[in-house]
């Protein structure tokens, strides 16, 4: 099987760059078939994987959750169908937690070799109000605080991981204030919520931001996403709550909720801030609906050993 892989040099604030040669010199210990090729633009990876679906059987995207989110939407995009493999090289690497990848890049690279091939789902969203837009995700949509912390993430550029988000955290508390907001799940739109919101998180895997395990119990392929929800809290409350977040143990306090979907709907007139597996989507986002699709990506995993 020919594996192409999709470097992205720019992943980990930079970091990543300085793997390439050894991710190479890995790769090619392991006697696969393997091209790499170096993104160079946001985006770019999406054309790429596109492209690259027609004469391989894996492509492999050496990065970020971003740079997995941009192959796994250029192979979603593909007329051929070839299957998402993972090095993971970025700052918060979610995805692989929960579809059964290592988290260490080496030790990813060398399982590649005798990997399968399993169906995972994505999610798709779509959101209007001074924009509109539609996207797919492979880890996770959040709403809200959620998103906001994420935009903040990104400009602490001297920090990673779980250092940047919580540096984020601090910035968007100065500012925040919870938006009216009204969730519906499903297709009957049964209300989850009508008043404060704090956040809405949709997720495929369990963990965002590289340690904030929202959604502890999701699984990629299960045709159902967990849905997160806290309403509004005070600043004091964001403080005992994080440190639970952390361990995926915030679900028993009064204003968490959490819910198993396959759809929702999430309306504000205020407008609200989106983000998708760590990309800020809009701003003020006054419309947002979000939906699973079942089985959708093919994913290289190392093989399990039954016990």
């Amino acid at each position: 099987m020919k594996h192409v892989v999709i470097f992205n040099p720019a992943a980990g604030s930079g970091r990543a760059a300085r793997h390439r040669e050894a991710v190479e010199q890995v790769l090619a210990t392991r006697d696969l078939d393997v091209e790499v090729q170096e993104s160079e633009r946001s985006a770019h990876a999406v054309e790429m994987a596109e492209r690259a679906a027609s004469r391989a059987g894996a492509v492999v995207a050496a990065g970020g959750d971003g740079t997995v989110q941009e192959v796994a939407r250029g192979l979603l995009r593909a007329r051929e169908e070839a299957a998402l493999g993972v090095l993971p090289l970025g700052t918060g690497n979610d995805f692989v937690k929960a579809a059964g990848i290592p988290t260490n890049w080496r030790d990813a690279a060398r399982a590649l070799a005798s990997s399968e091939t399993a169906m995972l789902d994505v999610g798709r969203v779509r959101w209007r109000g001074d924009e509109r837009g539609e996207r797919c995700f492979v880890n996770a949509v959040g709403v809200g605080f959620d998103a906001q912390v994420a935009r903040a993430a990104r400009s602490a550029t001297r920090l990673r991981g779980t250092a940047a988000y919580l540096a984020g955290v601090l910035r968007t508390l100065r500012r925040w204030e919870g938006p009216e907001a009204t969730v519906r799940a499903g297709k009957r739109g049964a209300v989850l919520h009508d008043g404060p919101l704090f956040l809405v998180t949709l997720g495929n895997g369990t963990c965002s931001g590289g340690g904030f395990y929202l959604t502890p119990t999701a699984s990629p392929d299960d045709g159902a996403l967990d849905l997160c929800l806290i309403e509004d809290l005070s600043v004091a409350r964001v403080g005992q709550i994080i440190p639970l977040v952390f361990r995926g143990r915030h679900a028993p306090e009064p204003e968490v909720t959490m819910h198993r979907v396959r759809s929702a709907r999430i309306e504000s007139e205020a407008g609200l801030p989106i983000h998708a597996d760590g990309e800020v989507l809009a701003e003020r986002a006054r419309r947002i609906e979000v939906e699973t699709l079942p089985g959708r990506l093919p994913v290289r995993r190392p093989l399990i050993t039954p016990t």
